[in-house]
């Protein structure tokens, strides 16, 4: 009787530890702070390269990749916090989406674009997390969108206003790297491996 109870306790353990490696739901970030993270990993303001006017933008920085869209270079903006170097659309619709190398923990930037709403996707390895839509324009200050709190590797944006012109400066993001893993996460994966290796032993006698 201890036995089946002991291999029950295991399989518990060994299921729970599944659980607490899936995708988190992650925080929304909808306009504030508009200066975004206090202490980045990374921060892309696009003015590295120097790159003209009406370029497209896919891999041109380190640590992401721009796709599902026509992300192009411009030096003039239209509306708040998008100054010198960043990104507009050069006609390619949307959805767009911003793919990072690396898994990240929290993911923002600066967004404006003509009078409506946006709609924010975050997806870790195209599993779905979390998403949100939020009114966007050109007038707001605070437009600092995004997700934190969550492990992801791809935010899908799609605007939802007729034309869809938009601008993004200022990505900053955290890696997955810099991020201590969490204790609770960590025991559960650890009594789980004990409770398969516990069943396993037992089978074995």
């Amino acid at each position: 009787m201890f036995l089946n109870f002991s291999r029950h306790v295991a399989l518990i353990a060994a299921i729970a530890s599944i659980f607490a490696i899936a995708p988190l739901k992650a925080t929304p970030i909808t306009g504030s702070p508009f200066t975004g993270f206090v202490s980045p990993d990374v921060s892309i303001d696009f003015e590295a390269g120097a790159i003209a006017d009406n370029v497209f933008i896919t891999t041109q920085f380190s640590g992401v990749n721009f796709t599902g869209g026509a992300w192009g270079m411009t030096t003039s903006s239209f509306g708040q916090n998008a100054v010198a170097r960043h990104l507009r659309n050069l006609g390619g619709g949307s959805p767009t989406a911003i793919l990072f190398d690396n898994n990240v923990t929290d993911a923002g930037f600066n967004w404006q674009t003509n009078t409506g709403t946006t709609t924010f996707s975050a997806f870790l390895d195209n599993v779905f997390v979390e998403d949100f839509t939020v009114a966007t324009n050109t007038s707001n200050p605070n437009n600092f969108f995004g997700f934190e709190n969550s492990l992801f590797d791809e935010i899908r944006i799609s605007i939802n206003i007729l034309p869809q012109g938009f601008e993004l400066d200022n990505l900053q993001f955290n890696s997955e790297a810099s991020e201590a893993s969490e204790p609770g996460t960590l025991a559960v994966f650890g009594l789980g491996l004990l409770g398969i290796g516990y069943i396993r032993r037992r089978k074995a006698v």
